[in-house]
């Protein structure tokens, strides 16, 4: 006859270990999931905690991490805030927006600078359009400007502008693709 074993109610080593790292992950949720402005205590380690404030102005909804350093959280209004520290310091990551163009028109080869925020310090992944076409080669990038030449492409007549990041896509702006000529 076979016996099972009684349930003791005591965890056992194999049990705890995950049961620490699930409550420390639902501890960083719920003190990233805080309204604005408010704190909550977020442990250490070693038995120790400390006051974090969410320092988003709209509520945090979720929180992921790719390793023990790199995480991100998410929440309303499109809130984005980035960790490379485990979770010590954070800092709100902004989606491009393109806030004009200049000129407004030329030429294919025209040399044109688009301005906004959120492009990000370096390319790095990052894609400019033309009338929905990639275009890869820039003279210069920065997170609130860049410098390119029309590309010879670029469809004629007015085409939409755009700006694509790892954060998303930017509102689009026209440009007016003048006809080729002396």
């Amino acid at each position: 006859m076979r016996q099972s074993a009684a349930f003791t109610g005591k965890p056992t080593a194999r049990r705890r270990t995950p049961r620490l790292i699930g409550l420390a992950l639902i501890l960083l949720t719920l003190a990233l999931a805080l309204p604005a402005g408010a704190s909550g205590f977020v442990s250490t380690g070693g038995g120790s905690q400390s006051t974090r404030t969410s320092g988003a102005t709209a509520p945090l909804n979720a929180v992921a991490f790719a390793n023990a350093t790199r995480g991100w959280a998410v929440g309303d209004d499109g809130t984005i805030l980035a960790t490379a520290d485990g979770g010590a310091t954070w800092s709100r990551q902004t989606p491009p927006g393109v806030g004009g163009i200049y000129p407004g028109s030329g030429r294919r080869g025209t040399l044109v600078t688009i301005s906004g925020a959120g492009f990000g310090a370096t390319r790095a992944g990052g894609a400019l359009q033309f009338g929905g076409k990639p275009f890869t080669t820039y003279k210069s990038w920065s997170d609130e400007r860049i410098t390119c030449r029309v590309p010879r492409t670029a469809e004629r007549g007015v085409v939409e502008v755009t700006v694509a990041t790892a954060l998303g896509t930017s509102n689009a702006v026209d440009f007016r693709v003048k006809r080729s000529g002396r």
